[in-house]
């Protein structure tokens, strides 16, 4: 199945999927309307009726109304959002009006004093409509400028025969039989992505159309941005449930920077300063994700939602299993943060009495669903690993570390780690650059079975001087640095 997929436009029963992926590789070559049919449904264009293909109506007109926002979803334009009169049968309260007016100025259809949109479409408008959203030549050479649409998609294929019969009403099966063929004719069609102010949001590539919760994807495209600047994206399933996925902080109007998270708001809703009234789990299946700002949707991608091999225990549960078992009444946890090694919920804990030399933890196991204290105590207890192991690993896979988690990249494809400022074993402010920009990120590392292993935190950059978080969270800045490390260097936090 094709990668991305647009708008779903819904007519007389007829839910038609649009396309703005480069090439429509799984469209094959068809004889008969139902073949068509059957090959558009299999590519999600339209709905599979394949089991009863009486059901696909092939007999049956479309509107011009119909064809013509078919028409206008399919090239992305923006849609105006008002209506100034210029058809006398289309009131400014018609929805249709918009469409209309806009498909006058790009050419679409003439300038004619009223715009029909009861009336049944012709073979030659429908032709015509088809090759201007395929961005196909006419032949201007002829006289009939009817004949210039029919002798071009005869030229390229999409013609098996050519007519004369242009007011002849189009049928759905010859729109089936037509449509494939044209996109059989235009491998390399591509969408124009043009940034515009609340444009149609158009999403041109995504770094991974499948992986497992806490996987990160890039998106990218163009007018993502939604009211107070959101950037967010959809994830729906088969039952046309929705969740949101709020894009991390440093995404663009062009770029859009996701986590599957295994709990997700149920939401048709954009704003992300509402507070979330249903959270839903997001488990291994099939979805399409997209963008939706100022109630325009983008082009539809699949995506699937593989299997962890995990116990989905969220943050939330987790915290009721860390409260009930690790803090009295006047003791406190904070904000928890998952270790992907161990499968583990740690809580940093505020706990009494003070033990001088701790930095208390109740870690919940997402396998047991219970719960035990880590005071990570530098003198209590012979650590597992030192500094100079720690900071040995990190040398050696600092690029591994952190282009596996974050969507910066070095130049070079290479970075490397310069300055370290601890907080404990486990966690480490390291300074990493490539030679022309210099970054921080905060790691938590752990040793399992002599294996070293450490999950970014926090990524920051320089702004004025001041090391700002650019992407996720820094979960260790009310903790006091406890061991340095830096050559010629003086680090500060």
């Amino acid at each position: 199945m094709n990668n991305i997929i647009k708008k779903v436009v819904t007519m007389l029963g007829l839910t038609v999927l649009l396309f703005s992926t480069i090439s429509f590789a799984n469209a094959t070559n068809v004889t008969t309307e139902i073949d068509a049919a059957n090959n558009l449904s299999s590519i999600w264009v339209i709905v599979d009726q394949s089991s009863n293909p009486e059901a696909y109506n092939l007999d049956v007109s479309i509107t011009r109304r119909e064809m013509l926002k078919v028409m206008i979803n399919l090239s992305l334009i923006k849609v105006w959002d008002t209506c100034t009169g210029k058809f006398a049968d289309l009131s400014e309260s018609d929805w249709w009006c918009k469409y209309a007016e806009t498909a006058l100025a790009r050419g679409f259809i003439a300038p004619n004093s009223l715009f029909r949109p009861d009336d049944n479409v012709s073979k030659i408008e429908a032709l015509k409509m088809i090759l201007q959203a395929r961005d196909i030549s006419k032949n201007n050479s002829l006289v009939d400028w009817r004949a210039w649409y029919v002798d071009a998609a005869m030229t390229i294929g999409i013609l098996s025969n050519s007519f004369t019969d242009y007011n002849t009403v189009w049928v759905r099966g010859w729109i089936f039989l037509v449509w494939v063929n044209a996109i059989n004719a235009t491998p390399d069609y591509k969408v124009s992505c043009v940034d515009e102010t609340e444009g149609t949001p158009v999403i041109t590539s995504i770094s991974t159309n499948s992986g497992t919760v806490d996987t990160k994807i890039v998106i990218r495209g163009c007018n993502f941005s939604g009211f107070e600047w959101d950037k967010n994206v959809w994830i729906e399933n088969d039952q046309g449930i929705k969740w949101i996925i709020y894009s991390e902080t440093w995404s663009t109007s062009n770029l859009i920077n996701i986590t599957l998270k295994s709990q997700l708001c149920q939401s048709d809703t954009s704003y992300s300063g509402l507070a979330c009234d249903s959270w839903l789990t997001l488990i291994p299946w099939d979805y399409k994700i997209y963008v939706n700002p100022w109630w325009k949707q983008s082009n539809i991608i699949d995506f699937t939602v593989n299997d962890s091999d995990k116990i989905w225990l969220t943050e939330s549960q987790a915290r009721v299993i860390a409260e009930q078992s690790c803090i009295g009444t006047w003791e406190t946890i904070w904000t928890g943060y998952y270790n992907t090694n161990s499968k583990t919920w740690w809580f940093d804990a505020n706990l009494d009495p003070i033990i001088d030399g701790c930095n208390p933890a109740c870690v919940v196991s997402e396998n047991t669903k219970t719960a035990e204290i880590n005071y990570r105590c530098t003198w209590l207890v012979v650590p597992e690993m030192s500094y100079q192991d720690v900071m040995d690993y990190v040398n050696q896979n600092i690029t591994e570390i952190m282009t596996s988690y974050s969507t910066i990249v070095p130049t070079n494809d290479k970075w490397f780690a310069d300055w370290y400022g601890f907080i404990s074993y486990n966690y480490v402010y390291v300074d990493y650059e490539d030679g022309h920009n210099l970054y921080r990120a905060l790691l938590n590392c752990n040793k399992i079975n002599d294996i070293i292993s450490c999950d970014p935190l926090a990524v920051f950059e320089t702004q004025t001087g001041i090391w700002v978080v650019v992407q996720w969270e820094d979960t260790q800045k009310d903790n006091s640095i406890v061991y340095q490390y830096a050559v010629d260097y003086e680090w500060k936090r």
